[in-house]
């Protein structure tokens, strides 16, 4: 289950500014097909919900976006797998993350 809102406002005749929060939730799932025959972790993944913030600007072919994702640093691990040609369970940890993001459309 997912949810989100943007606000979507005038820097300039030109340039439009965004503030956008997400929420993601996912109930608790088995990891992969393993989970059918074993129990607990790393077989099956609890409940787990996070939260993401955006904001940027946007002029005709561009956009900035500054971002963070899983904000409160969730703990959660979302899949578990078994590698190739390695003994055990590889699991994918929850990490809180920072970025800027450049995006540029051809042909507009």
């Amino acid at each position: 289950m997912a949810a989100l809102a943007e606000y979507t406002f005038n820097l300039s005749p030109t340039y439009d500014g965004f503030a956008r929060v997400e929420w993601t939730y996912r109930d608790g799932t088995k990891t992969n097909v393993a989970g059918l025959i074993h129990e607990g972790f790393p077989y099956y993944s609890p409940s787990y919900d996070f939260f993401n913030v955006r904001a940027g600007i946007r002029h005709k072919n561009f956009t900035i976006t500054g971002y963070a994702e899983n904000v409160f640093d969730s703990n959660y691990y979302p899949n578990a797998y078994v590698k190739a040609w390695a003994s055990g369970m590889s699991v994918e940890p929850s990490f809180r993350t920072y970025g800027i993001r450049l995006r540029y459309t051809y042909g507009e």
